[in-house]
């Protein structure tokens, strides 16, 4: 996980093949994990425990939250931002590998 998190970023996750990794950080941030069906529900039942996580089905090119919200995006592999990446991203956010 990124050691720069801090306690007031809005954090959207676009990688849910793993959840274990993701429940460290849901322990300390809120979190929003986005990613198919199949993904959301496993990791719903896997952090079913945690008040502090939401997932929702989406992906990078659709990304169903508004404008500007997150301050940190976290992806797995190419960092390299959509359009949907850019319009919900927050002023003097970022966006960072995890892989």
């Amino acid at each position: 996980m990124p050691p720069s998190v801090t306690p007031d970023d809005r954090v959207l996750v676009l990688c849910l093949q793993d959840t274990a990794p993701l429940r460290d950080l849901a322990k300390a941030y809120a979190l929003v994990g986005m990613g198919t069906a199949e993904q959301v529900q496993a990791a719903r039942r896997a952090l079913a425990d945690l008040t502090n996580v939401m997932f929702v089905q989406g992906n990078r090119e659709e990304i169903p939250w508004q404008d500007r919200w997150f301050t940190l995006i976290l992806v797995d592999g190419d960092p390299e931002p959509t359009q949907a990446m850019t319009r919900v991203l927050a002023e003097g956010g970022r966006i960072v590998s995890i892989s």
